[in-house]
């Protein structure tokens, strides 16, 4: 029989084991391990070459164009670069689509050497990771190729073999530009009706955000979504003031409260949300210039991946 000094090690011992073991069994999805996996070798390789920077760009179809997988991957990309457990910098994406667009530049998979350089200068980084995406029977391919921006030459690839879940077939099929990309821009001498702006949609993980439209009252603005959670029932959640808007003269404002189904605050914002159910979302912006008309740039980051929206035209109340 174990004595009384035995036995609490012992039980210590099962309780870990058995903390281990369920922590161990929350499922990770197929994409999250291969863009982990593929970030992990793009990251060991950028230490040897002695890259400490890195700015990740829109992944794109082999004919260069930019795709909505390409677009969610690359995010995936930075992200995991970025909780790596080697050094490194990695370039926020939405600041380096901010750099890009100001100085008129290409920031797709086919960068050519001119371009290298100069988007290393302007984003202060020394490496940039391209992507193209091929799709298979039941994968999609993924290479990556790391540029020197000095030289633009390549100092590390990998590839990755995405499965194909429902999300990620549903990315694929909205193809080059799709329902995530910029609206199109309204012709000279006509305007958006009133009391209307047109919707945008972007993937964040398993959930489809629908932005419905935004409206400004004074200086605040308020704008209404729609999340619809393509996955079994999981939370979604973010904090309203790490939500971004940019307005066309660069100037930046952050998030001061928001909601699900109604409800409103400014501190931590969740939800639990059913599979195929759709949800409302709010998001409050406040001392914003009362003549604005358009947000450049409109960015949530969710738990389950950022969404950002462009061109928001802003409705008055």
């Amino acid at each position: 029989m174990l004595g009384r000094r035995q036995l609490l090690p012992v039980t210590a011992w099962v309780v870990w084991s058995i903390c281990w073991l369920l922590l161990g069994s929350v499922p990770v999805s197929g994409y999250q391990r291969e863009t982990r996996a593929a970030a992990d070798a793009v990251s060991e390789r950028l230490a040897a070459a002695g890259k400490k920077s890195v700015a990740v760009v829109d992944f794109t179809d082999l004919q260069g164009e930019a795709t909505e997988l390409g677009r969610f991957l690359a995010e995936e990309i930075s992200v995991a670069l970025a909780s790596g457990d080697r050094p490194l910098e990695v370039v926020d994406r939405t600041h380096l689509k901010v750099l890009v667009q100001e100085n008129k530049l290409s920031a797709t998979g086919l960068i050519d050497p001119a371009t290298a350089r100069k988007l290393g200068q302007i984003a202060g980084v020394d490496a940039i990771v391209t992507g193209t995406l091929t799709p298979f029977g039941d994968t999609v391919r993924l290479t990556l190729k790391v540029l020197d921006t000095s030289t633009a030459r390549i100092v590390a690839a990998t590839t990755a073999e995405i499965p194909k879940t429902k999300a990620i077939e549903e990315l694929v099929a909205r193809g080059v530009g799709g329902v995530g990309s910029s609206p199109a821009r309204t012709p000279a001498g006509s305007a958006t009706p009133p009391g209307k702006a047109p919707t945008q949609k972007q993937q964040g993980g398993s959930f489809l955000v629908e932005l419905k439209e935004c409206r400004i009252s004074g200086t605040t603005i308020n704008c209404h979504f729609l999340t619809v959670n393509s996955d079994a029932e999981k939370n979604l959640w973010f904090y309203p003031s790490q939500s971004r808007l940019l307005d066309e003269e660069g100037n930046e404002y952050n998030g001061k409260s928001g909601g699900f189904g109604g409800r409103n605050q400014e501190s931590f914002v969740t939800a639990n949300v059913a599979t195929g159910v759709p949800m409302k979302l709010q998001l409050v912006f406040e001392g914003v210039p009362p003549e604005l008309q358009r947000a450049t740039l409109l960015a949530i980051p969710f738990n389950h991946g950022a969404v950002q929206f462009r061109n928001v035209t802003l409705v008055r109340e």
